[in-house]
């Protein structure tokens, strides 16, 4: 059965902010932030661009980590294959915060760590801006959506601020119908990069959707050091069951941890990225509580990484619950009053995210679809990081952003 369920703004207003208006064609454009396209030509501008993207207040990437360590402990608890993009959560989240009012809105404030609206807002924009880059070198797209069913009576200045302060576009058609459907599928195929397009063909509005909120990521970059595919070697990873796999191998000066519950180490990509390796002494999900930011020391490091492609799909809504996000879920409790004056209620949220790692870098992709309808109610000895059995990953931006999180125990996609 199928699942029902950016700063220059193209603008087009209904006739007055003060009063609502009814979905009828007319919708906002969020545009992407600028970026200057990497050449040998051109290494000032694209340099310039670069430092101004990233050149965001001080602290704005501060009083994450209780965050992302909600999410990883919360969502990669069982021991499986699994991956979710923290990052892409805190979008949608704050796109869901900036939608609801009253206690609704200040359960969804209280996990995202956030006192109100105006400093998520500052903080959304910041962190949009500093992870943001389609330069020709490295790719990390963050898009945002709002999907309104025609004849919706909405709040004209609420759709205003969700393009202005999340980048989110609106998007006005039949929910339920073919075509609106697929103009959804194409919208997230293209802000993942394909990657998920099994996962997309899943997900339509039904006829009972009032509204959609979409938050996507797409990811590739490449590692700063590549893998030599002429040295690869088919190995045995010992996960559920022993299974042959295909091993990359290199020597590689990085950052070295070692702590009670894991070894770990950092591979550095392009823009000051890189991919944290755990390998852990007990099970790769005991990780997400144990780690901590430490750039530990600088080792000469003998990598054994297998390549790895995993998927993850999963809904949300019994877990948010544990996190305290309960009043958008109940009938009763929800309020939605800045977008409607319906009586509007949280049916579902379906995350998914994918990444694939291989000897050029990592290409990773995700996805967070909320649908709401009405209702009535170094030193010198060389260490060996061999990654043979269950494993944990972590993906961050230069500025720490927690872009995905992961754990493998089979290689068999």
């Amino acid at each position: 059965m199928k699942k029902r369920y950016q700063h220059g703004m193209a603008l087009a207003m209904c006739l007055s902010l003060l009063c609502g208006c009814a979905a009828s064609g007319r919708e906002y454009t969020a545009q992407v932030p600028k970026t200057v396209k990497y050449s040998d030509d051109n290494i000032d501008a694209w340099s310039e661009n670069k430092q101004e993207l990233a050149n965001q207040y001080e602290g704005y990437a501060d009083d994450m980590d209780p965050f992302y360590e909600k999410m990883t402990s919360t969502l990669l608890a069982k021991e499986k294959n699994g991956v979710i993009s923290p990052l892409n959560l805190y979008m949608a989240m704050g796109m869901l915060a900036k939608t609801s009012a009253g206690q609704t809105q200040a359960q969804i404030l209280d996990v995202l760590n956030q006192k109100d609206t105006d400093a998520l807002e500052k903080k959304v924009n910041a962190l949009w801006l500093a992870t943001y880059s389609d330069d020709g070198r490295m790719t990390s797209r963050l898009a945002n959506s709002l999907w309104l069913d025609e004849g919706f009576q909405y709040k004209e200045a609420t759709l205003k601020a969700l393009a202005e302060d999340f980048h989110a576009s609106s998007m006005i058609g039949k929910m339920g119908s073919d075509a609106f459907n697929e103009r959804l599928h194409t919208w997230m195929n293209e802000n993942t990069g394909d990657l998920l397009k099994k996962e997309v063909a899943d997900v339509n509005w039904s006829d009972q959707t009032r509204l959609g909120l979409v938050s996507t990521l797409y990811y590739q970059n490449t590692w700063t050091s590549k893998f030599d595919a002429a040295q690869n070697t088919h190995e045995t990873f010992h996960g559920r069951s022993d299974e042959k796999a295909e091993f990359m191998h290199g020597q590689m000066t990085v950052p070295y941890v070692k702590t009670d519950a894991y070894e770990a180490i950092a591979l550095p990509m392009d823009d000051g990225a890189r991919m944290w390796l755990y390998k852990p002494v007990d099970s790769p999900n005991a990780v997400w509580s144990e780690r901590k930011s430490d750039e530990g020391e600088r080792r000469i490091v003998n990598v054994s990484l297998p390549k790895f492609d995993v998927a993850a799909t999963m809904q949300l809504k019994d877990a948010w619950e544990a996190l305290g996000i309960t009043d958008v879920f109940d009938a009763s409790k929800a309020d939605f009053s800045p977008l409607s004056d319906e009586d509007l209620v949280l049916s579902s949220v379906e995350h998914g995210a994918r990444v694939k790692v291989d000897e050029s870098g990592v290409e990773g992709g995700a996805y967070t679809v909320m649908s709401i309808e009405a209702t009535s109610l170094i030193e010198e000895e060389p260490v060996d990081f061999t990654l043979d059995r269950p494993f944990a990953f972590t993906i961050e931006s230069a500025d720490g952003s927690l872009l995905f999180a992961g754990q493998v125990y089979s290689l068999d996609a």
